[in-house]
């Protein structure tokens, strides 16, 4: 019973760091000009993750299509949308341990943009979900032309990741 509640204050703990990365990451992008809407289905659809959670829902394309939704919609000063998946982890090394849930991200929503936030440097990473899998190629903020986030907005942004995650003043 112990273990039991150790793993769930382990996923509890890394369920807020996920959502902390995902709101700061929210906040970035609307600094930067883009309009953005929360998508996955933890948001939009959260009547459906009750039924997912519970098996209630029998397990097709569309189930898992669901279960996959990206994190928002961003939307630029042009009116070009983007999916939106964030994915926060501590050690850059784990991103490799993702590639399951990735792959399943891509099969269903294969023009996501991904951005990953971590509390080492570099805090922000960013590529296509496509590019990501297919070439391990991960960009800086900066130089990633599919969105824009200057690098004064970036670096506003990464001093939050340190505070909150790393626990810097």
């Amino acid at each position: 019973m112990v273990l039991q509640s150790k793993n769930r204050e382990g996923w509890s703990e890394n369920k807020l760091k996920g959502n902390m990365a995902e709101c700061i990451v929210e906040q970035m992008f609307s600094e930067a000009g883009y309009r953005v809407f929360r998508f996955g289905y933890e948001h939009s659809i959260q009547y459906l993750k009750e039924l997912v959670k519970e098996r209630k829902l029998k397990d097709n394309k569309i189930t898992e299509r669901i279960r996959s939704t990206p994190d928002f919609i961003a939307v630029d000063a042009e009116g070009t949308t983007f999916l939106v998946e964030v994915k926060f982890r501590t050690d850059w090394i784990k991103w490799e341990d993702d590639s399951s849930i990735l792959e399943r991200l891509y099969d269903n929503w294969e023009d996501v943009v991904l951005i990953m936030v971590s509390n080492k440097e570099p805090y922000f990473r960013i590529s296509t979900i496509r590019e990501y899998l297919h070439k391990r190629r991960l960009y800086s903020l900066d130089e990633f032309r599919i969105v824009s986030i200057n690098k004064s907005i970036s670096e506003k942004y990464e001093s939050l990741v340190k505070k909150y995650f790393r626990g810097d003043k």
